[in-house]
């Protein structure tokens, strides 16, 4: 016999008892993923677009800032040509300051160094796309500037000095030791005058150059001798010696047509002249310039049979010169 459930007080069958399900372990439930987040994406993309268009302009603009201006290079085109005409007319008046001694250098000078300033203004708007071009121009710059403080300075001070060595080559006895020895004397004392005066001139001129300024020192050297002698002469006047006389007259005639001076002057001619060192390391900067103006010429041309063949017009823009860039020289 089986005990009843207290609880079944009817005697029925015992439902069995239904236990709890056990919780799920799991895990908990999710929402299915969305799409892409746009504003993550854009934040991601719009610093790169950002940092790339930039980029581009930057190139773009250093492609520019490096290119040299149409505008540039007709400048030095028309830098080219009118030192070409300043220099050439400097060479033919330093020449002419050689064998003519009132030449004034001045004007010709002022007019040259405007115009190589003025050059070196146009090369400095070259850039980096006429680099041969630019540096050519640099290298005929320094040779002219060097041609202008050597063997123009020299020619310039060689002038200053001339207007006063014309002056002694000018100077003559107005009366001779045959004549009135009193006359004589106060002849000589005029002459005395006249080369200590020309000493003072030598002392006041301002010179630029060391072969300048050697010169003057040869001049006053020979001033001196010559002052020297003078006082020998005022001496045998009063004694009344003759024959020193006529001999100390022939060392100042001597002197004054044969002496280190005028031999040191002669120098310094050659020294300037044509086929001066300053004259030939110009030549040779005109020959490295010329062979980068005739490169841009030819290429000049090859853009002008371009145009006539009536290519697109983007060719148009590749134009810089209306006519060509002159040669120097």
């Amino acid at each position: 016999m089986q005990p009843q459930n207290p609880n079944n007080s009817s005697g029925g069958t015992q439902q069995p008892v239904q236990q709890p399900a056990p919780m799920a372990t799991g895990s908990p439930y999710q929402q299915p993923k969305s799409g892409p987040n746009m504003k993550k994406i854009l934040m991601v993309v719009l610093p790169i677009v950002g940092v790339l268009i930039i980029s581009i302009v930057s190139l773009l603009v250093f492609s520019k800032m490096n290119k040299t201006s149409a505008e540039a290079l007709k400048k030095f085109s028309s830098a080219t040509s009118e030192l070409n005409s300043k220099s050439s007319n400097l060479g033919l008046e330093v020449s002419k300051s050689t064998y003519d001694e009132g030449t004034d250098l001045d004007p010709a000078v002022k007019q040259f160094d405007e115009s190589v300033k003025s050059f070196e203004g146009a090369t400095s708007e070259l850039k980096s796309d006429r680099k041969d071009l630019k540096i050519a121009a640099e290298g005929y710059i320094e040779a002219l500037k060097s041609y202008s403080a050597n063997e123009v300075g020299i020619a310039t001070d060689m002038v200053k000095i001339a207007s006063i060595s014309k002056k002694e080559s000018e100077i003559d006895f107005k009366s001779s030791a045959s004549s009135d020895l009193a006359s004589y004397t106060a002849e000589v004392d005029r002459i005395t005058g006249v080369y200590t005066s020309l000493e003072s001139d030598l002392k006041s001129l301002d010179l630029k150059t060391e072969k300048g300024k050697e010169l003057k020192d040869s001049y006053s050297d020979v001033f001196g001798q010559i002052k020297g002698i003078l006082v020998q002469l005022k001496t045998a006047v009063a004694a009344g010696d003759r024959d020193t006389l006529s001999n100390l007259q022939s060392q100042i005639r001597e002197l004054s047509y044969d002496n280190a001076a005028d031999k040191k002057k002669k120098e310094l001619e050659d020294l300037v002249g044509y086929d001066s060192e300053g004259t030939k390391k110009i030549d040779t900067a005109q020959k490295t310039l010329n062979v980068e103006i005739d490169t841009i010429n030819s290429r000049r041309y090859w853009l002008l049979w371009v145009k006539k063949q009536n290519q697109p017009r983007f060719f148009s823009g590749l134009f810089y010169f209306k006519s060509q860039v002159p040669a120097v020289g």
